[in-house]
């Protein structure tokens, strides 16, 4: 099947929205002006990636013969070399050379387990359940979703999508419930794991044949951008149904544009579609690239606290991201994803859906 380009240029524009958002947050920087506000926003695209990830894999599971010991592997491989590189850079210099980190102060046991993927508590925001990578948190969800996807595959394929709907709502029914208090407990029984649910729903449904009118998937559209909004600024205050004030519209952003691109020829943008591909290494590293600019822009004197300045600060924070994200993913991510795929490909049934098109 080909690429959905509507696919790889929201994964480009989420990647991006999700800097825009981070750079404005920095209050050394940005101070206490209008910016962080107006790019909120921003705090909403992890939720269209967990969209377009169950979306994707679904989909991938309707068209190929997946076996869950390879299927699982391929997944852990496609994202776990890059995180464990900037994991180890991260935390092993942390470790090493405190200095270079003030404000982290992980331990051996915080970097074991954020190799692992476990969630936890962090060791320097004990009252976050982050790993040394803060952004890594998302792949919390991420690993969680392929280890239920893999358990699936147990499953005959008629009742797969009953049983993947079964598993994801029994874990947020059980959360409401239990109220877990660990970190793994409160992770695995998140209901934003609902959100890669909606994507799977949509993806069967869309492998099936589903389509809409063009005015129906604009006016889909229209009504994704206005509950965007509206989610946000509840969510801020509604933290525990993120999964349909964020998880909603962002399952309707996707719907409506797939929709759109549906038997239409869409434009290739090269550099959009650059970026697209790239969104996992500039969701990994651009929080490192956001604290180097702010802090040569503190060292040189630069202004802090304006509109103007703060426009300029996530315009370079942003622009920088993107290309040391697009560098990483041409020198790193692409390269270590081919080369494990290669050997990978004589024993599985069947290989991985492309890189571009996985979160």
């Amino acid at each position: 099947m080909r690429e959905l380009l509507s696919i790889a240029y929201l994964r480009g524009g989420a990647a991006s929205f999700i800097v825009l958002f981070h750079a404005a947050g920095r209050d050394d920087v940005m101070g206490s002006g209008p910016l962080e506000a107006i790019f909120a926003l921003g705090a909403s695209r992890v939720d269209m990636f967990f969209v377009i990830s169950g979306f994707a894999l679904w989909l991938s599971m309707t068209t190929k013969d997946h076996r869950p010991g390879p299927f699982f592997a391929q997944r852990v491989l496609r994202i776990a070399p890059l995180y464990w590189i900037v994991t180890l850079l991260l935390g092993g210099g942390a470790m090493l050379l405190p200095g270079l980190f003030p404000n982290l102060k992980p331990t051996l046991q915080d970097l074991l387990l954020s190799l692992a993927f476990v969630p936890h508590f962090s060791a320097t925001r004990p009252d976050k359940i982050w790993p040394i990578v803060v952004q890594g948190w998302a792949l919390h969800y991420e690993m969680i979703f392929y280890v239920v996807l893999t358990l699936v595959l147990f499953v005959g394929r008629a009742l797969r999508l009953a049983a993947l709907a079964a598993i994801l709502v029994g874990l947020a029914v059980a959360g409401v419930l239990f109220r877990p208090t660990s970190a793994v407990g409160i992770t695995l029984t998140d209901p934003v794991l609902l959100e890669f649910l909606g994507g799977a729903l949509f993806a069967a449904w869309w492998a099936k044949g589903g389509r809409a009118s063009r005015p129906v998937a604009f006016g889909l559209l229209v009504a994704a951008a206005a509950a965007l909004v509206v989610g946000t600024v509840l969510a801020q205050t509604h933290v525990s149904i993120r999964a349909l004030l964020l998880g909603g519209p962002a399952l309707m952003l996707v719907a409506a544009t797939v929709l759109l691109e549906q038997g239409r020829k869409w434009p290739v943008l090269p550099r959009l579609l650059a970026v697209g591909r790239a969104s996992y290494s500039i969701y990994l590293l651009h929080g490192f690239v956001i604290s180097v600019i702010a802090r040569i822009w503190i060292k040189s004197g630069l202004p802090t606290g304006t509109v103007p300045s703060g426009l300029v600060f996530v315009a370079l924070c942003t622009v920088g991201s993107v290309l040391v994200g697009l560098v990483a993913f041409r020198f790193v991510e692409k390269p270590l994803a081919d080369r494990l795929r290669r050997p990978a490909a004589s024993g599985f049934a069947s290989g991985a859906p492309p890189a571009r098109q996985e979160i």
